[in-house]
């Protein structure tokens, strides 16, 4: 018997594509706008951030994996059945934020904004 992942993220065909290229597993495509109870009770691993009053439901989940740094709601006691494996983007997205404060700090030292106004 497959496990089945549920991935509760907008993402593009080409990464869904990607992610149906690793056999073995069962598939269900959702985001948090759009996720169910049914679609929570059936994934024995979540990739993405379903709602806690979803996720909260499945007392077998095995894995949980946040697209946040911080999962802190998720690890209230209660939310995730006891032994799911929690795992989170701690990392993930500190390259792109490093880049966006030093364009913003440049944008404000060279007074970027004034010469747009003008």
């Amino acid at each position: 018997m497959s496990k089945h992942i549920l991935v509760c993220l907008p993402i593009s065909a080409e990464q869904r594509a990607r992610i149906e290229a690793v056999q073995g597993f069962a598939y269900r495509f959702t985001t948090p706008d759009t996720a169910t109870a049914e679609d929570a009770l059936w994934a024995d691993a979540v990739l993405g951030n379903l709602p806690v009053p979803l996720i909260r439901q499945n007392d077998h989940l095995e894995w949980f994996q946040s697209n946040a740094a911080g999962p802190n709601n998720y690890l209230e006691p209660g939310v995730l059945p006891e032994g799911c494996i929690v795992t989170n983007a701690t990392g993930a997205y500190g390259l792109a934020i490093s880049e966006c404060m030093l364009a913003m700090w440049l944008s404000l030292l060279k007074e970027l904004p004034t010469y747009r106004d003008n």
